[in-house]
């Protein structure tokens, strides 16, 4: 019977939280399907030009727009390297489901990591990503966030959409929101 109590609220946490990503009317998206998905290639500015919040709310921080870099990193809290204003991020596509993304400063390579996804309405969707604690009583914990990546006529547009929620003993938080950001081809 508590198994089946556990299975239940894990099964409700996972409905309700997912991050379903809503179309964005403010930018006009270039064509990307399976047969042109290379257009996306190329090297971006790892600093946004513009950045427009859709919906947002978290009881406690306040927006702070990301680089391209943290952006695509599997970890909301991934730690800023170096200086973002010099900095670019190459894409490069190694199948239509796999982008490999290298993060240069200067002409020195500093990172590199591969994204999986499909492309789906003129977008690359990055595969959702979920974690769940469920340690009950003493914390229970999600974390579930979305991204895609289309073109725009002389960069790219990310829109992000996340949701998270944990509660930790007498302590919780929670926190919502979509934002659409776009970068400059260099």
């Amino acid at each position: 019977m508590r198994t089946r109590l556990i299975f239940l609220l894990i099964i409700a946490i996972y409905l309700q939280g997912c991050a379903v990503i809503k179309d964005v009317p403010s930018y006009k998206i270039d064509s990307l399907n399976k047969k042109n998905y290379s257009k996306l290639n190329g090297l971006y500015s790892n600093i946004h030009s513009d950045t427009t919040v859709i919906s947002y709310s978290d009881h406690v921080l306040a927006y702070q727009p990301k680089t391209l870099w943290s952006h695509t990193y599997s970890f909301n809290n991934d730690k800023e390297k170096g200086n973002a204003e010099t900095q670019a991020v190459k894409l490069e596509f190694k199948t239509r489901r796999k982008i490999l993304l290298s993060l240069y400063e200067k002409d020195s390579l500093i990172s590199n990591r591969v994204i999986r996804g499909r492309i789906k309405n003129d977008f690359f969707y990055r595969r959702p990503h979920f974690v769940l604690i469920p340690l009950i009583p003493i914390v229970v914990s999600y974390d579930t966030y979305r991204y895609r990546i289309g073109i725009i006529n002389n960069g790219l547009v990310l829109d992000y959409k996340w949701n998270y929620w944990g509660f930790a003993l007498l302590a919780g938080g929670w926190g919502k929101g979509q934002t659409s950001t776009t970068f400059k081809k260099q």
